[in-house]
Formats: C-alpha cells, structure tokens, sequence
C-alpha cells in the first residue's frame, strides 16, 4: 500500500544541510512513530562528491522508508527539483529543500490536516511571512485563494509559495509535463503545479502552524530573501496567472505592493534591527499601519 506522503528531497555538495533536514524527519518519526504507510522519504542526489550518499545510507535504520536516487551527471537544479516531482507512490508529495528542516510535531500535523481535509494544497508556514490572512484558512479552490490574496493587499502571497518548500500537494493534481515545458522560467514548478491544482481542483489549507525552517542566509544565496525581487521572470508568471486565472488588476496589484518607497525601506531597517527585541505582534502593527499609510496615498 503506498504511503500517504511521499517526502522528496533533491540535494547537491550539501551534505552537512542534508544531515540536518534528515536529522529533523528522524527525530519525528521516532517521536510519533511513523510509518511506512506514513511517509517515504526520497533523496535525489545530483551527482554530489561530498559524501551525500554516505550519510544517506547513516540515516537508514532511523528512516526506514528512505530511498536514494542518484543522477550519473548533475542534471541542473530545476531538472532534479521537476525529477523530484514524479518521485514516490505517495497520495501527497512534499519536494523539501536540502537546507529547510522540518519544525517538530509538524510532520504528525501535516498528517493529521491531510487525513481530515483532503486538501489539494497544504501551504507551510514558516512563521515569518506575514499573509495578512487570519490563519487557519481553507479556501475551496485555488483561484479564491488568490482573490483573497489581492483583496487583503497581498498578491505577494502567491509568489512567495513559490519556495519548494512551502508546497504540499496531490500527487495527481501536478502538471509534470507542462512544468518541463516552462524549465527555463526557473519557475516550472509553479507553473506545473497551479496549472494542476486548478484542473484537478479541491481545498486549499493554510495553517496557523510554523511548520517548516527557512534559513535566514539561504545556501548558495547572498540575498536573505530573493524573492523580494521584482524580476520579469516574476512578472511574467503574474501575468500567466492572470490571464489563467480569470484575475483582473492582479498584476497592477502587484506591481504597486513590490515598488519601492520611503515609507518601505525605513520598514526594511527597522524590522532588520527590530527582530531580536520587538515582539513579533507588535511588528505585525506597525507593518500594517505602514501599509495602510502606503494604500492611502
């Protein structure tokens, strides 16, 4: 019988990112007891030569539902992350970040939310991006979810699950194929993924849960949170959404929340020092008191 969720996992040369990511699914499993109908947890290594595949064999008796894949070259990251998306026999498929950990108690959550509301799309939360939605939400289908986005002045929201990381979803609402059609936008996942959700459609949840870590320096990124940029790349898959979505003034929306302004960069410095001493509730009132300021005019 094949699990629940399938975990993928694609890694390069990442070796010491890897062992924690496998550390913080072992810890879980052991704690919960996890099982095979639970999970599998697949590692799709990218011809890495540092020691990728040693550790993953050190992890075996602490997974037993590990399995190890490895590329006879390096395909690219967007080949291996598309890879990962046709790996295991899961209902779900989780493609997780070599260098995100899973919080504790998360996976047992995750399990729990997919067994009762049968989503189409679990969203994670790391627990710092503010959505400016009263968290849990289950929305009836994708598109609602990006009206609501737009209608709380947050069109931000639907690029920032573009992370891996951030998606959980049905195994058979992924759309591979168009995905690889759209590789070199960087971004084929999510054109794979929203295209599938939509045909094959069904709730979205969004949890009030942190349920995953994403590092604060990113491996291989200079920038702490690239995808701040407002990029044609970007613009381009807004566009796309618009127009697929039926989603009038989403990409003007956008546009507008991404440019810049004082009142925006002197929000930049001050949460940059802010975070290790004002409470976050606190910085949640102060952000939206500048937005509201920004909307006004």
């Amino acid at each position: 019988m094949p699990e629940l969720l399938s975990l993928c996992i694609p890694t390069y040369n990442r070796n010491s990112y890897l062992t924690e990511l496998l550390e913080s699914i072992a810890q879980q499993v052991a704690a919960d007891a996890l099982d095979g109908q639970d999970l599998g947890i697949y590692v799709s290594d990218n011809a890495s030569t540092d020691g990728t595949r040693l550790t993953v064999e050190m992890f075996r008796p602490y997974l037993p539902g590990l399995q190890y894949f490895c590329n006879e070259s390096n395909i690219g990251g967007n080949n291996n992350i598309l890879l990962c998306g046709r790996l295991g026999s899961g209902l779900y498929r989780w493609i997780i970040g070599d260098d995100e950990l899973i919080n504790p108690g998360a996976l047992a959550y995750i399990l729990t939310i997919l067994r009762r509301e049968e989503p189409v799309l679990f969203l994670n939360n790391d627990g710092r991006y503010d959505s400016k939605l009263r968290l849990p939400l289950v929305f009836r289908n994708y598109r609602e979810l990006a009206l609501a986005s737009i209608e709380v002045h947050n069109p931000h929201l639907l690029i920032a699950h573009s992370l891996i990381t951030a998606n959980i979803f049905r195994s058979t609402a992924y759309d591979s194929n168009f995905a690889q059609t759209m590789i070199n936008t960087n971004y084929g996942h999510m054109y794979g993924l929203v295209k599938g959700i939509t045909i094959n459609s069904g709730p979205i949840f969004l949890p009030d849960m942190a349920t995953i870590t994403v590092r604060q320096v990113r491996a291989g990124a200079e920038s702490p949170n690239p995808l701040a940029d407002l990029s044609d790349q970007w613009l381009n898959y807004i566009r796309w959404l618009e127009e697929y979505l039926e989603l009038p003034g989403l990409e003007s929306a956008y546009v507008k929340q991404m440019a810049p302004s004082p009142r925006k960069e002197v929000w930049r410095k001050f949460t940059s020092t802010a975070r290790k001493f004002v409470p976050r509730a606190i910085r949640h009132k102060l952000r939206g008191l500048v937005t509201k300021i920004d909307q006004e005019l």
